[in-house]
């Protein structure tokens, strides 16, 4: 499912000098390597999170110095598209739990800037219309309006490893060196 209007077409012409409007590519990253982990909510609210697995120990870092967000029982787990796990069906369902969890590209153009904004999101299926109201939620009337976003849904699925991971070796280390 694709959402975004003129966003599309704006937002092209403008990095790559055309009018051409085309789909946000993911074609050279069609699986990721992604943390799947439990986390509870100062409230006491649990949930899951499927983190991108190079960026794991920042977004651990940030939940729980910021956001006094406590995280647990961590699993890495790879996600593939839909078509890619029913093509191979039975030896990825060997390799561990298989869950639904959809891809959420999400790209806006800041035109004070002049940056195109990117990021995306794995969540789980049955979050995925909430986080996608968040995610519109974040930018301006006037974007909406002029239709500098695009927001692209890719149905896929998580094989998670049956076993918790270490949650101090996952991920990129932190090191002040660099």
């Amino acid at each position: 499912m694709i959402w975004g209007f003129r966003a599309n077409r704006a937002m092209v012409s403008i990095l790559r000098g055309d009018s051409t409007p085309t789909k946000m590519d993911h074609a050279e990253t069609h699986r990721h390597l992604l943390v799947c982990c439990n986390v509870t909510n100062s409230s006491g609210e649990a949930s899951s999170r499927y983190v991108e697995h190079s960026l794991y120990r920042l977004w651990q870092y940030m939940m729980a110095n910021k956001h006094h967000i406590v995280v647990r029982d961590a699993a890495v787990c790879l996600w593939l598209p839909k078509d890619e796990l029913d093509s191979h069906d039975q030896l990825f369902r060997h390799a561990g739990r298989v869950e639904e969890v959809h891809r959420i590209s999400f790209a806006s153009y800041d035109q004070d800037s002049g940056i195109c904004n990117t990021t995306q999101r794995f969540v789980a299926a049955a979050d995925s219309d909430r986080v996608q109201a968040l995610l519109l939620g974040r930018i301006s009337r006037e974007s909406k309006r002029n239709g500098d976003f695009a927001m692209e849904l890719e149905v896929g699925h998580a094989v998670v490893n049956s076993e918790s991971a270490d949650l101090g070796t996952l991920g990129q280390p932190l090191d002040a060196t660099l």
